[in-house]
């Protein structure tokens, strides 16, 4: 979703869509074709998706054909964008949905920061990130 990746972008710059620098952080957006009727249009959906995202921005974009409860996403609003901060080892440490607000952007810029120092320094993964799990 645009208003939370125009905070990220604007803090780590547009590398976090081309995945170009090793260790910095990443956006990935994930299309979801939930239900037969789409799944079975996939190829099309996908290729009229891809026209509207920069060339450069493909590599970030990751489509799923299938049923959404299957990813595990706890999608509270499952006609709402959501935005998730994954740390290294796959698990959920942040999630945000709706549009972003000011407050939460900035709640989640903060957060991402934490989770690389604490990838940098395994040391701090003792601490509770942002002293609570991040929820909007």
């Amino acid at each position: 979703m645009k208003s939370w990746a125009d905070f990220f972008t604007n803090e780590f710059g547009e590398d976090v869509y081309t995945h170009a620098v090793v260790g910095s952080p990443r956006i990935w957006s994930i299309a979801i074709l939930d239900g037969k009727a789409l799944s079975l249009l996939s190829s099309m959906v996908t290729s009229a998706a891809r026209k509207k995202i920069p060339e450069e921005r493909h590599a970030s974009v990751l489509h799923w054909s299938g049923s959404v409860d299957s990813l595990g996403l706890e999608l509270a609003n499952r006609y709402v964008g959501h935005v998730y901060l994954v740390d290294n080892e796959g698990r959920v440490r942040w999630r945000g949905r709706g549009q972003a607000t000011t407050e939460h952007g900035t709640r989640m810029v903060e957060f991402a920061k934490e989770l690389i120092a604490e990838a940098a320094d395994p040391k701090q993964s003792t601490k509770k990130l942002g002293g609570k799990k991040g929820k909007h």
